[in-house]
């Protein structure tokens, strides 16, 4: 919890989840940004001393960290952790990553010399096999199948190269059976693969292994597998579960939530942040209200002119790479890329394989087979906003500039940085006295009923994620959250409208979205996002001209606009 030191005493809401805690009910707490998880399964932990305690963190540095704080009947470690010693040692002379080495595309190319599958070259071939063996290991399904598949991925891949229903079947078929094959070598000591962590996390699960503890907590559960449910479940004990939902961000790599999923759980929230006062948490509480949440987020006013710390978020590697052009290079300010600059490295590296005609396992360019196609895809009508971004940047500076830039970045420490360079997704868990955004962010849609393009729910998430890295001070928000209380009462307005007539209720729906009589697109979106009786009051096939004709009906009663929150 930032700044904990400050508060001496529980709130009523940790108060009463240590209370429920000690009753030795299963517990599903949802923590909002910022407001103290960590220090409650702390108070949580002290409560139920001496009972035997598990908590298990997100990653090594947080259970580190959270064992100096917890007492000595509450282990802390992380389930790659537990899973090493059970099992994973077994395998320590042949880890991926270890003696083992790394177990990339490339590895499995050389190991298996595949071939390509109608135009799909031998390297994305093996990025796929081993993206479905990743998803299969995180599940807790018997074997693997066309389930694990990337399916965003093969449906880019097989749109655009024109394939029908048998040669795609096909495919995914020989994906799955490399698949099979691979995991089979990885349990086989002489095939000179090595084991992935995960590979052997799926092993521990598989055995059903009892922990010994009296209560398990798990942290960060908004981003969780099924395996580690399964673990949670055969564990004849106390169940908590702590996390956001609202945090819900690697969705795109195979994570889900297992909050709701705890049986005979009591639910109770945090929602005091100690992070940011009311500010900042007026603004992530518009993008909460977009996202359906009922409860929302207090802040807390204390003395924060003493933090230190300047952070640029980004919503895509691209947007880094811009940053430090733009920033390192032309405003010769000393900028850090949290987490490293090996993804970026990555990024560059597919971008010269594209661009001498080869296609890469990259996942921002898989689908692609050179550089002119991402070329032409990025000038294309909404093309996505990072493709255009990496374009610019490439377009822009030589390619060795670009690299003698990942390098300064690469010297520069945390401590002595000016700027704090990430992407959303890296700076999760983290915290700046002041955060900017940078422009690569996606933007609710004002209007549900006239656009069609709405970003996903895991893109609103990543937006409420950036906002709550601010302790004290916020910028680059001012479009993002306009466009959020914009949608947010205009939704307001459609939900006035449930309880009136058919006909009235599409006559004020076309009030509200009069540029539906006007555009073709606009109106088809409309017509089939409309209730069937709704639909009833046009003719079969609609057109603009009759949406203008029923709107010119005698009209209902006005629909006064009714706002939802203040504004920064």
């Amino acid at each position: 919890m930032g700044h904990q030191g400050t508060i001496m005493q529980a709130t009523q809401q940790q108060q009463s989840i240590v209370e429920l805690g000690q009753q030795g009910v299963n517990l599903q707490v949802n923590a909002l940004a910022g407001t103290g998880k960590t220090s409650t399964l702390v108070m949580l932990g002290n409560a139920l001393a001496p009972r035997r305690g598990l908590y298990l963190a997100f990653n090594k540095s947080i259970a580190v960290e959270a064992q100096r704080k917890f007492p000595s009947s509450v282990k802390a470690s992380t389930i790659h952790s537990l899973a090493f010693r059970a099992v994973g040692r077994h395998y320590a002379h042949r880890l991926e990553g270890g003696n083992g080495g790394r177990l990339n595309p490339v590895r499995l190319l050389h190991h298996y010399r595949y071939a390509s599958v109608g135009n799909v070259p031998p390297l994305t071939r093996a990025g796929l096999v081993k993206t479905t063996l990743n998803t299969y290991l995180a599940s807790v399904d018997p074997e693997v199948s066309v389930a694990h598949l990337p399916a965003r991925d093969i449906s880019r891949m097989t749109r655009a190269k024109a394939w029908g229903p048998a040669d795609i079947a096909g495919f995914q078929a020989t994906l799955v059976q490399d698949a099979q094959r691979l995991w089979k070598d990885m349990l086989s000591e002489s095939s000179g693969l090595p084991m992935s962590h995960d590979g052997y996390l799926r092993l521990f699960v598989d055995s059903e292994p009892d922990l010994g503890v009296d209560f398990v907590c798990i942290d960060e559960s908004q981003d969780s597998s099924e395996a580690m449910l399964r673990l949670l479940q055969l564990q004849p004990c106390q169940q908590i579960v702590v996390g956001d939902p609202n945090q819900t961000i690697y969705e795109w790599r195979g994570a889900i939530s297992i909050m709701d999923r705890i049986e005979n759980a009591q639910t109770r929230y945090l929602s005091q942040s100690f992070r940011f006062d009311n500010r900042i948490a007026g603004a992530a509480n518009e993008v909460l209200r977009h996202l359906g949440n009922e409860v929302l987020m207090l802040g807390y006013d204390m003395d924060r002119s003493r933090l230190e710390g300047r952070g640029l978020l980004y919503r895509t590697n691209s947007g880094v790479f811009g940053a430090l052009m733009s920033r390192g290079v032309e405003s010769k300010q000393r900028l850090h890329v949290a987490g490293g600059v090996q993804d970026l490295r990555m990024m560059l590296d597919a971008v010269e394989q594209l661009q001498r005609g080869q296609a890469t396992q990259h996942p921002d360019f898989i689908g692609f087979d050179n550089w002119v196609e991402v070329e032409e895809a990025a000038e294309a009508y909404a093309a996505p906003a990072e493709l255009r971004l990496v374009v610019q940047v490439v377009s822009k500076f030589p390619m060795k500039k670009l690299r003698s830039v990942l390098d300064l970045a690469s010297t520069v420490k945390e401590e002595d940085a000016d700027i704090l360079v990430s992407t959303a997704h890296k700076f999760k868990g983290r915290e700046q006295a002041e955060i900017g955004l940078g422009s690569d962010f996606q933007l609710p849609e004002i209007n549900p009923l006239t656009q069609e393009a709405a970003p996903k729910a895991e893109e609103d998430r990543l937006n409420y994620v950036a906002i709550t890295r601010a302790q004290r001070q916020l910028y680059g928000a001012k479009e993002m959250i306009h466009a959020y209380i914009k949608r947010n009462e205009m939704q307001a307005n459609i939900d006035k409208l449930a309880d009136l007539p058919p006909l009235e209720r599409l006559q004020a729906k076309i009030k509200l979205a009069p540029e539906v009589t006007k555009s073709t697109e606009m109106m088809e979106h409309f017509v089939r996002n409309l209730s069937k009786e709704e639909r009833e009051c046009l003719n079969t096939k609609p057109s603009t001209h009759d949406l203008r004709a029923v709107s010119e009906k005698p009209s209902p009663k006005p629909i006064k606009p009714m706002g939802v929150g203040p504004s920064l």
